[in-house]
């Protein structure tokens, strides 16, 4: 039995790969996953669909701890603060292209 994965790594027909690809995004699939398993040919990049950001699902900002470590009266202390900054792969823009994935799953080791 043929699977949509399989069936995307074996088609070359652009509009094939785009509702194969369609499909699985509509079905939760991280696109990250999709974007390891074949390279892609131009013909699909240029008409790829933009993708939700997978690195800040969507929202445009992610969460960082900062740490501050001092002294009061001899004792230490340890503060931290949550800050929230835009997502480094998709800039706050919640989407990103087809193109723009691998440079997204980049940005999402750096952050981890």
């Amino acid at each position: 039995m043929q699977t949509f994965f399989d069936e995307i790594q074996e088609t070359d027909d652009p509009v094939r790969l785009k509702e194969l690809v369609g499909f699985c995004l509509d079905n939760h699939v991280d696109a990250s996953i999709l974007w390891d398993i074949r390279p892609w040919p131009p013909e699909f990049l240029e008409t790829a669909p933009e993708v939700e950001c997978f690195v800040c699902n969507g929202n445009g900002f992610i969460e960082e701890e900062e740490t501050k470590n001092g002294t009061d009266r001899g004792d230490p202390y340890q503060i931290i603060t949550a800050i929230e900054k835009k997502c480094p792969a998709c800039f706050g823009m919640q989407r990103i292209g087809w193109h723009e994935i691998s440079t997204a799953i980049d940005a999402q080791r750096d952050f981890r």
